[in-house]
């Protein structure tokens, strides 16, 4: 527009006149910059306007389009305000906010203020934005941000995931949707529920914000208060009281990672496997698993504790690995595979129970026939008598040991006296038990002992008894205290011996070969399993 003013004129006008026309002017050239500042475009079939129905509005009717910089809104009719720019639409709304074509939102009614580009979408509202559609009843969309907040129930699909809540919001820009109360996903691999989640269409992860409780179609369930898990690829981590509960196995820990598909996981800090079926306990500082093959490890002060009743066992190595082995049933025909389980420790391995102690380098345990081998400088203690030899094994049969096999240099040694030690040598030795109590053995091969007999039990010690056979026999019966103690030897074979005073015989002649006493190494509660001298 422009305004042409003749100059001759204006200096015969009187000062008022002058200065009334000047301010007109100044108002009009005002006027004309604030409508230049307008941002909205619009197009419609018909324009009305009345007083009556809206003094500062025009009605616009038939295929209705504004525009707002890159923003299009279609509807069917609506009212303009001129001077703040706002919009009421009805019927068939629909945003475009920009001019990339991959967002939509449609609805029934449309609120919309131009100063804070914010569009109050209502009724039967769907957001589309690239392969994520969303459901709710409202909508706040903030054309600058691309957020849309939904204060109702609202529902996203995005190809065979979906997720419901209580309220949420969807960031265009980001590909990050936040979910509040009562969420939940569904998809091929399970459920979510949870109070307060996050979600990015664009990686497919999810990240958990509050209490949750996931349920997978393999029949695991997970919980965990914060965490995240990608629906494509099925790699996940939970923290903070996670745990993982599959069958008879539970883990927990301070963080623990999955993959699904692969079926390896991780666990990290203040771990602890827990198997219903074996009764037993693993823990340590990091563990792995191996699903598809049942193996896994746990190492960083790792303890196995081999629950009882009365009396749990519990075992410490560097690490402690288990798996499963199968094999062929008994007497089968038909190929029939039967599985066990096994653990195995390795390097520094101490175990405690209140009657039996021991320690050896590696250690291995099958739930096939309940064995326990020692490998390695190992060394027992039980009933107050030390034992070593190269082998080792328990068999323990109804959760209670059963049978002791001592291979090569079995040695047997009980401290009688300061500096005084009853010993007792073989090839190989076989121990029989009652109640998980030393009750008989047997020495097999190259029978050898130095007893130190005694009056009575606190009197001082009146003669040495060393004897030689091919075969000993010991029996063990509780005394009066209850305490099992040796009741009876027999020696077998090619026996010979002597019995001579406590002063006759000294330093080399009071020890058999092979002869070590190890007393400081021996646990004396379950906690000195992690002490290694």
């Amino acid at each position: 527009m422009k305004v042409f003013f003749k100059l001759g004129c204006l200096h015969q006008m009187r000062p008022g006149l002058f200065s009334r026309f000047f301010f007109i002017i100044v108002l009009f050239l005002l006027t004309i910059q604030v409508h230049s500042q307008k941002h909205i475009v619009y197009n419609a079939v018909t324009m009305e306007f009345s007083k009556s129905i809206a003094p500062d509005a025009y009605r616009l009717i038939g295929n209705v389009v504004f525009i707002d910089r890159a923003a299009k809104m279609y509807c069917d009719s609506a009212y303009y305000y001129r001077d703040s720019e706002n919009i009421d639409a009805f019927g068939n709304v629909r945003i475009v906010p920009d001019n990339k074509g991959n967002t939509s939102l449609t609805g029934k009614v449309l609120h919309y203020k131009a100063a804070d580009r914010i569009a109050n979408i209502l009724g039967d509202v769907v957001l589309v934005d690239d392969s994520a559609t969303l459901t709710t009843a409202t909508i706040f969309y903030n054309m600058t941000t691309g957020i849309a907040d939904y204060p109702g129930k609202g529902k996203i699909v995005q190809g065979q995931t979906i997720i419901t809540s209580e309220l949420g919001a969807y960031n265009k820009y980001t590909k990050e949707a936040h979910f509040k109360r009562k969420v939940v996903v569904t998809n091929p691999q399970g459920i979510i529920h949870t109070d307060t989640m996050n979600y990015s269409t664009a990686s497919k992860n999810v990240y958990f914000l509050g209490p949750t409780i996931i349920n997978s179609t393999d029949k695991d369930t997970i919980y965990c208060e914060k965490g995240w898990y990608n629906m494509d690829n099925g790699k996940s981590s939970y923290r903070q009281n996670a745990w993982i509960k599959g069958g008879a196995n539970t883990i927990k820990g301070d963080t623990l990672y999955y993959e699904k598909f692969t079926g390896l996981g991780k666990a990290y800090g203040n771990i602890e496997m827990r198997d219903s079926s074996q009764n037993y306990i693993l823990k340590g500082d990091y563990a792995s698993y191996d699903r598809p093959n049942k193996t896994g490890l746990v190492t960083k002060k790792a303890l196995m504790i081999q629950v009882d009743n009365k009396d749990s066992l519990y075992l410490h190595g560097d690490t402690i690995y288990y798996g499963y082995f199968t094999k062929l049933k008994h007497d089968s025909t038909s190929g029939v595979l039967d599985t066990f389980k096994y653990v195995k420790a390795f390097h520094h391995v101490k175990f405690f129970r209140s009657d039996l102690q021991g320690k050896c380098d590696s250690l291995y345990y099958s739930f096939q026939d309940s064995t326990l081998q020692f490998i390695g400088l190992p060394v027992l203690w039980a009933q107050g008598n030390q034992l070593t030899a190269e082998h080792m094994k328990i068999f323990i049969k109804n959760k209670q040991m059963e049978r002791l096999e001592l291979t090569t240099s079995s040695l047997i040694v009980a401290q009688r006296d300061s500096g005084k030690f009853d010993q007792i040598k073989g090839r190989n030795m076989t121990g029989y038990f009652v109640n998980n109590g030393l009750r008989r053995m047997n020495v097999k091969g190259n029978g050898q002992m130095i007893a130190f007999h005694k009056e009575r039990e606190k009197g001082p010690i009146i003669g040495i008894q060393k004897t030689e056979s091919s075969d000993i026999k010991l029996l063990f019966k509780k005394n009066e205290k209850d305490k099992l103690g040796l009741d009876k030897i027999s020696y077998i074979n090619s026996v010979q011996g002597t019995y001579n005073p406590p002063f006759e015989l000294k330093g080399g002649d009071l020890l058999l070969k092979d002869f070590i006493w190890l007393e400081d190494f021996r646990p004396k509660t379950w906690s000195e399993i992690f002490i290694w001298k």
